[in-house]
């Protein structure tokens, strides 16, 4: 017996799927840019060390690859990585920013972001929008 196709979701979510992961791609660019030295990004490896430093307690860790799939837009954040750097990455940090930034930008009801550079892709995009 054949199997049943799929639903396909509805058109509102793709588009807000595809922002999402677009903008995720502009901020993850955009902090790596900012921590960068000389005019360079900061390379993936760093910038997954220092992100993973904040939740290291908890035993959690982020790879490089990770970081590079965000920033391809291959892969959107984990949820629950990002809520556990947002409560435990120390209070001012760029990484606390970051994941607040994140989180802003896959719920934008729900959340804040936590920086200029967040403030700026989530404005200047349709996510907002009712």
């Amino acid at each position: 017996m054949p199997s049943k196709p799929t639903p396909s979701p509805p058109s509102s979510f793709k588009s807000h799927s595809q922002d999402t992961r677009a903008i995720t791609r502009r901020i993850v660019y955009a902090y790596r840019e900012k921590l960068g030295q000389k005019g360079k990004l900061l390379p993936l490896l760093q910038f997954a060390e220092a992100l993973s430093e904040s939740v290291a307690h908890l035993k959690l860790h982020v790879s490089y690859q990770t970081i590079k799939n965000w920033e391809d837009g291959v892969h959107r954040p984990d949820y629950f990585f990002t809520m556990q750097v947002a409560n435990h990455a120390p209070e001012g940090s760029w990484q606390r920013a970051f994941a607040m930034d994140l989180l802003a930008v896959q719920w934008p009801k729900l959340y804040a972001p936590g920086s200029e550079i967040g403030r700026r892709f989530t404005q200047a995009s349709s996510l907002n929008q009712p």
